[in-house]
């Protein structure tokens, strides 16, 4: 019988849950442990392909609103410090 993946999904949380190896699991479940690692292994890779790409930052601009704002800049140091403000205020700090 096939099953489907909301079903895989809910018996790999229940082994998660269960502490037991893999084959001991599927034997006492009655599933095959081909399918078990077949399902385990699709539904992982499944939030790398649903996650949207990474949001590249526009620097031109953050660095044109870390020139422009009312926030005293630190005191210089001796080592060199590349920092960026965004939009929302954060800030990073690189040292160099």
């Amino acid at each position: 019988m096939r099953r489907k993946k909301h079903d895989w999904a809910a018996k790999i949380k229940a082994w998660t849950d269960s502490g037991l190896p893999v084959s001991v699991y599927c034997k006492k479940h009655g599933l095959p442990i081909s399918g078990f690692y077949k399902a385990k292994n699709r539904i992982e890779a499944e939030p790398a392909r649903n996650n949207p790409r990474p949001t590249i930052l526009d620097v031109t601009s953050v660095l044109a609103s870390a020139e422009t704002t009312s926030e005293p800049m630190p005191a210089q140091s001796s080592t060199p410090t590349l920092r960026i403000m965004s939009k929302d205020g954060h800030i990073l700090e690189v040292f160099l």
